[in-house]
């Protein structure tokens, strides 16, 4: 009796362990658990949605000038797509290696880039473009709007400038851009998943640059289809308040 019992609680334990990896698996293939989360530290298969893929290929297809700064959350993926042609500004070896870098790359951008200090550093250290990541939407305004840079492409993710010298006039009659009408199209043949990462960054921007009636048709597509996930609520929640 006491065996027959046992192997019933044993059936009753197998079936609950198999349904809850069951569910854990579905909220990992549905990319669910990534959705959710929405951290850069948590992601399925394939590259993160906010590297900047689309901009480095048009910085090698257009031949931009050097040299290129990127951020530094930016680094290893800029000195792997576009080294060693494009050398890299700064990555995670300087924190023991260049630490007075680090600190310029932090005070660079906390500085509007037509102050003196970006005006310094980048005749100190022939920067001709700058690739900005601008899924956390800091400082996009900001760039598309300085004098001293030019903006000649943009994506969800990512913006890339060129500096305003005579030199550079050449890639910015034929190239530049305006910020506050340039058309943001989602990738062709993208998943459910890489479209909700399009539609929501595509409105952080957007909700950046003030293009706000464009900023809350995004956001809507964002929720319409996750609507179990915050982020996308409260991104559009920040832009009605």
């Amino acid at each position: 009796r006491l065996l027959r019992r046992a192997r019933g609680v044993g059936v009753v334990f197998v079936a609950w362990v198999a349904a809850v990896t069951l569910l854990h698996t579905v909220d990992f293939i549905s990319n669910r658990t990534h959705v959710v989360f929405h951290s850069e530290s948590r992601f399925g298969v394939g590259e993160a949605a906010w590297y900047p893929e689309r901009a480095a290929n048009f910085i090698r297809q257009q031949r931009l000038p050097g040299n290129i700064f990127e951020e530094y959350s930016l680094g290893g993926f800029a000195s792997w797509r576009l080294g060693p042609e494009y050398p890299d500004f700064i990555d995670g070896r300087f924190d023991h290696l260049a630490p007075a870098v680090l600190v310029e790359e932090r005070k660079l951008r906390a500085e509007p880039p037509d102050s003196a200090d970006w005006q310094a550093a980048a005749d100190r250290w022939g920067m001709n473009g700058l690739l900005i990541r601008t899924a956390d939407r800091e400082n996009a305004l900001g760039y598309c709007r300085s004098t001293s840079w030019r903006p000649v492409y943009m994506d969800e993710v990512s913006l890339v400038l060129l500096r305003n010298t005579p030199a550079n006039r050449s890639w910015i009659d034929r190239l530049e851009i305006d910020c506050f009408s340039q058309p943001l199209g989602p990738p062709e043949s993208a998943s459910r998943k890489d479209l909700y990462d399009f539609w929501l960054n595509a409105g952080g921007l957007l909700f950046a640059l003030q293009r706000n009636p464009e900023a809350e048709a995004a956001m809507q597509k964002a929720v319409a289809l996750y609507p179990y996930d915050p982020n996308s609520r409260m991104l559009l929640g920040e832009l009605y308040l």
